[in-house]
């Protein structure tokens, strides 16, 4: 049952991630696909991720791959989630802010190296 819950947190992780590419779209075509196209190349290392933390939890080949496309599917939802319930425009420029702060908060404090 080890990394089940390490590969649910990732897979929470990729709703999200859903959610920002469906409130992209909702803002303008353009901005979603630039979301999307950011979150398939971040999301495919998850896939990695995901399987590579069931296997060494001693999980079996079926339940990795059970938690493999359970990862996979959920941005698709995070998607149908924000068609489905459609959010005030004010309220969507006030998310989209909160996810690009975010994605830069990441990239400068875990992604560029140390200063020395």
């Amino acid at each position: 049952m080890g990394g089940v819950f390490v590969t649910s947190e990732l897979s929470v992780h990729s709703f999200i991630d859903g959610l920002a590419i469906g409130f992209g779209l909702e803002a303008d075509f353009h901005v979603g696909i630039i979301i999307a196209f950011a979150v398939v190349c971040h999301d495919f290392t998850d896939g990695f991720r995901t399987v590579t933390i069931m296997l060494k939890s001693n999980n079996s080949l079926k339940n990795s791959l059970r938690m493999l496309f359970l990862d996979a599917i959920t941005p698709i939802l995070g998607v149908v989630t924000t068609i489905i319930f459609q959010l005030p425009k004010y309220y969507l420029i006030l998310l989209l802010s909160f996810f690009a702060g975010g994605f830069l908060h990441l990239g400068a404090s875990d992604l560029l190296p140390p200063s020395t």
